[in-house]
């Protein structure tokens, strides 16, 4: 008896197609709660965000279990947003100081461009573990200071808390600086002059023997 002869099917892209339809249209929808953040202010509802959008309130649910969802896409947006600006400053050859207040003011101009989507991150809870978002990423950049701390000969215990308080120091600035009225906000460079030297007097405090103002890449070596 002949064996049978498996023909295999053409894979169907129907199934792929359909994930990057969500995915695409997520994507519009996170982009229409940030200008509806911009717009309203960081308490938009959710009936905004889809009028912003251009769909039915109930529309966004097939697309965000709910407001905390929501949350946790617009900080995902926003994190990659920032990683890739911190990423455009960053130069080895620049010094410790330089690179510090490089950094820093990529990131006020981020929150500057992008003031009620900031606070509203700072004053809402996600939904992954019930935590703030910013704070969740904040944790998880004080985690990759700590190694960069004990790079030197004499690794310290502080270098974990004050990786850690210098994240909080900054986060605090920032909501401090858009509490501030227009007219009476702190310039953005008076800002990042103020907060590196906060930054880079925590970490000479942390790494014996640190000049700040030598190249990054001689304190990596």
């Amino acid at each position: 008896m002949a064996a049978a002869v498996k023909h295999s099917l053409p894979a169907d892209g129907r199934a792929e197609r359909w994930r990057e339809h969500r995915e695409n249209r997520r994507a519009g929808y996170i982009d229409a709660a940030v200008r509806a953040l911009e717009e309203f202010g960081p308490e938009a509802t959710m009936e905004q965000i889809a009028a912003v959008a251009g769909v039915a309130k109930p529309k966004l649910y097939r697309y965000f279990a709910d407001r905390a969802d929501l949350v946790n896409a617009v900080g995902d947006r926003c994190g990659r947003e920032v990683a890739h600006r911190l990423g455009a400053v960053a130069n080895p050859v620049l010094s410790l100081r330089a690179t510090v207040a490089a950094g820093l003011d990529a990131f006020l101009r981020f929150v500057e461009e992008n003031p009620n989507t900031v606070r509203f991150l700072l004053n809402s809870v996600g939904s992954t573990n019930g935590q703030n978002v910013i704070i969740d990423q904040g944790r998880m950049i004080a985690g990759l200071l700590v190694p960069l701390m004990n790079a030197g000969d004499s690794p310290s215990d502080a270098a974990e808390p004050l990786a850690h308080a210098m994240i909080g120091s900054i986060l605090g600035a920032t909501d401090w600086w858009l509490l501030q009225s227009p007219d009476a906000q702190m310039p953005r460079p008076r800002l990042v002059e103020h907060l590196t030297t906060v930054v880079v007097g925590a970490a000479q405090g942390v790494m014996a023997g640190l000049d700040p103002d030598c190249p990054l890449i001689s304190l990596l070596a």
